[in-house]
């Protein structure tokens, strides 16, 4: 618990060592799991947290930024609007969820960038919610506003199912997708829960 309303607002967790990383709308929080005690990493909104193995982590607020330990600041390595979701492919690139029409995509090796257009694979107003890699077939899943994407890494191709191609939630939440090692995919909607096998839809050739 806190005193300061401001910290109460919860938008992510990640685990961290001997601590947790807490988001939330008014800053980054760094919490004890011993005795509960937190600091303030960074007074900005942060909605998504990705850790490295260095004890360096990447959280998203109005753009990227790294923290790196024994630092007392967090450098912004992309500046992009409201950025909802981080996650990491198998060629260690960051995936970005923003507010924009698609997926900017950033390498750390060498800091470079692009932006995934997928304006002529979505209908108007659809927007990248929450991603996720799968360690079975090293697709991309993305959840957006009324539908599932599935986006290979290498090609960039991608795969839209929405309602009328047979995914049953009309709108998924935000952070509410998981997969398996074995390839069952969870996604959570304001309609309710789905899982499937993500092997049919290779055997299926849907």
């Amino acid at each position: 618990q806190s005193p300061n309303p401001d910290f109460m607002d919860i938008l992510c967790i990640s685990d961290y060592g001997d601590s947790l990383l807490v988001g939330t709308e008014k800053a980054l929080l760094c919490i004890s799991k011993q005795t509960g005690r937190h600091r303030v990493v960074d007074p900005r909104r942060t909605s998504s947290i990705l850790t490295e193995e260095d004890g360096s982590f990447w959280f998203s607020s109005n753009g990227l930024y790294r923290s790196t330990p024994n630092r007392n600041y967090s450098s912004q390595v992309l500046s992009r609007s409201n950025i909802n979701h981080i996650s990491r492919d198998n060629q260690g690139r960051l995936w970005l969820a923003s507010t924009r029409r698609g997926i900017d995509i950033y390498d750390p090796k060498d800091s470079s960038s692009f932006f995934l257009d997928l304006s002529d694979v979505w209908p108007e107003g659809e927007r990248p919610m929450a991603m996720e890699m799968s360690p079975n077939s090293g697709m991309m899943f993305v959840t957006s506003s009324s539908g599932l994407n599935v986006i290979d890494p290498r090609s960039l191709s991608v795969k839209y199912i929405n309602k009328s191609g047979g995914f049953p939630l009309n709108l998924p939440n935000s952070n509410a997708l998981d997969i398996s090692s074995d390839g069952i995919v969870l996604v959570g909607g304001v309609d309710g829960l789905v899982s499937f096998d993500e092997n049919a839809l290779w055997a299926e050739g849907k």
